[in-house]
């Protein structure tokens, strides 16, 4: 079934409207036990009832810092869930079974409507023990609790995400609640994308671990989804001959690029099949996490797997691309914050004017 992602973004600064869409990339930094991490969850199917959350976790691998294990699982969300239940799976095993009907991962449309509309909701969260070996996404067989409670309504203010490639102040309301099971509490602090259509979790806190959504983005779809994409690199025959890429991503730590990023290199591609003249360098950059040898080192071998992959996969002819890494040299956003470092690490394309 064809689906439509809803973005608008009029005059006023209207926040985007998201919806479920196939091809809707999540990128998610925890922070839990084992460190800090990067989780990409992508809607890899959707129907008139439910869609597929194909979810894919760099997990940190303290024996080989540099090649994280990789947890892949599939979680489907039943549209009635999205809409009206009060039990949140907020955790993901590698022996979950694939659907848990009455539950979903975020706050539903009627937790949100409720929140709005008295200043609380009954929760029922599905969360890992004090210590154990999770986050937003768990390590496999990881044990699970069913806390239960009130979650009330804080502030609002906004969270910056990129958003299609472009960093986006999304609304979002407050939310904590302190819930227990046997005797055990859980207490949660979090914000909430205020967008009644699909009211994502933007960032969570509980037994001392964190999630933070930092960048949403999609294929490029209709005409208006085509033209944000298009924009993103016009930059590269523009004035400055300089676009940042969108939609790149590695995993955690690494070079490796994962498969969520086929649609930004096939964008590249197509732009550099219809400029053949150009000569173009890919650089990498790093957020400050590391030493500043370890960021170089990785940052020129992200780039060189970019190159590596528009050479073998697009057919990119070889002397028209170098690659090169800055690490954390030249940030363009503040490191002291998630979304700061998520701005930092990504890959530019330059060339000579």
């Amino acid at each position: 079934m064809a689906a439509a992602l809803v973005l608008a973004a009029p005059a006023r600064a209207q926040a985007p409207v998201i919806r479920p869409v196939v091809g809707l990339t999540l990128t998610v930094v925890n922070h839990d036990e084992r460190g800090d991490a990067e989780t990409f969850a992508a809607i890899a199917g959707l129907t008139p009832t439910e869609y597929d959350l194909q979810i894919s976790e760099n997990i940190p691998n303290p024996a080989h810092p540099a090649v994280p294990e990789v947890l892949n699982h599939d979680r489907r969300i039943r549209f009635v869930d999205d809409s009206l239940a009060h039990r949140l799976n907020i955790i993901v095993s590698s022996d979950d079974p694939p659907i848990f009907p009455g539950s979903t991962i975020f706050l539903s449309k009627a937790m949100l409507a409720e929140l709005k509309q008295s200043g609380k909701t009954a929760a029922v969260v599905g969360d890992a023990p004090p210590g154990a070996f999770a986050g937003f996404l768990a390590n496999l067989f990881v044990s699970r609790q069913y806390y239960r409670g009130d979650l009330t309504r804080g502030g609002r203010s906004t969270l910056s995400v990129i958003v299609h490639g472009t960093p986006t102040p999304l609304p979002v309301i407050e939310v904590r609640g302190h819930l227990t099971v046997a005797g055990q509490g859980d207490d949660v602090d979090a914000l909430v994308f205020d967008n009644p259509s699909w009211p994502i979790t933007l960032r969570w806190t509980s037994q001392g671990r964190a999630f933070q959504i930092t960048e949403i983005d999609w294929p490029a779809t209709g005409v208006r989804d085509k033209s944000i994409a298009r924009g993103n690199l016009a930059g590269l025959s523009g004035k400055t001959c300089r676009a940042e890429v969108h939609g790149i991503y590695f995993a955690f730590g690494s070079a490796t690029l994962v498969h969520e990023s086929d649609a930004a290199l096939t964008a590249v591609a197509d732009l550099l099949r219809a400029n053949a003249s150009w000569v173009v360098t890919i650089e990498g950059h790093t957020d400050n996490i590391g030493s500043q040898a370890s960021n170089s080192d990785l940052s020129k071998r992200r780039a060189a797997a970019v190159r590596d992959a528009l050479v073998t996969r697009f057919h990119i002819v070889p002397a028209r691309l170098s690659a090169t890494g800055f690490g954390d040299t030249r940030p363009v956003a503040p490191n002291a914050t998630i979304e700061g470092r998520a701005r930092n690490r990504r890959v530019e394309l330059s060339r000579k004017c």
